[in-house]
């Protein structure tokens, strides 16, 4: 957070939507503990509403980087997802967390932005290295798709696992994912900076 907001002025519209998504993200996890540790209430509730949200922030941010011909596909991806969204509620309340949703939802933004990533790499005249795009896309593909096993888990198994998990340790990799993660989401701030600043060097 502080790295983006220190390079904020210097971020194209894209990656400021891309700080965007990650302060939102921060505010989700922070109320959560707060409404569970400070005030011992349930907040599934409020990681159920997340997951309506979370996937048209990250829709929405692809749809700066993805080929035209294909964008009019996100919005039926996104009809589709929220579609199964509001049924899982419907069925479970909000009150039980929507694992399938959270799956499906990782599938979606995992197969889009390693698209993206992949497509963006060939057609790259510049080092990947020095592409600010490589490294957003491979900071959200290195949590989505390595999310995707772990939610399957505990969507197949929520009435036993959650009860043994906190033994095993299994929410551990949730943590790792997200350390590695936010490195990556760091470089993506600083080389998308470092690009604008020398665009506007170079177009006065």
């Amino acid at each position: 957070m502080l790295i983006g907001l220190y390079y904020f002025r210097c971020l194209s519209n894209p990656f400021r939507l891309f700080f965007f998504i990650n302060v939102v993200a921060l505010l989700v996890e922070t109320i959560g503990h707060f409404i569970s540790y400070g005030l011992q209430k349930p907040n599934l509730w409020l990681f159920n509403i997340y997951l309506f949200v979370d996937p048209i922030l990250y829709l929405s941010l692809s749809g700066y980087f993805i080929r035209e011909y294909i964008k009019k596909y996100l919005y039926l991806i996104c009809l589709a997802n929220l579609v199964v969204w509001a049924y899982l509620i419907y069925r479970n309340s909000i009150f039980n967390f929507a694992y399938f949703s959270l799956v499906l939802t990782a599938l979606i933004i995992t197969f889009i932005y390693t698209f993206i990533l992949i497509d963006n790499t060939m057609r790259s005249s510049k080092g990947v290295a020095k592409d600010p795009l490589f490294w957003l896309c491979l900071s959200i593909v290195s949590y989505y798709a390595c999310d995707i096993p772990f939610m399957s888990t505990l969507a197949l198994e929520a009435s036993t696992f959650i009860k043994t998990a906190a033994h095993m340790h299994i929410f551990d990799v949730n943590d790792v994912l997200g350390v590695v993660s936010q490195v990556f989401e760091c470089l993506t701030i600083v080389m998308a900076a470092k690009e604008m600043k020398n665009y506007k060097l170079t177009n006065g």
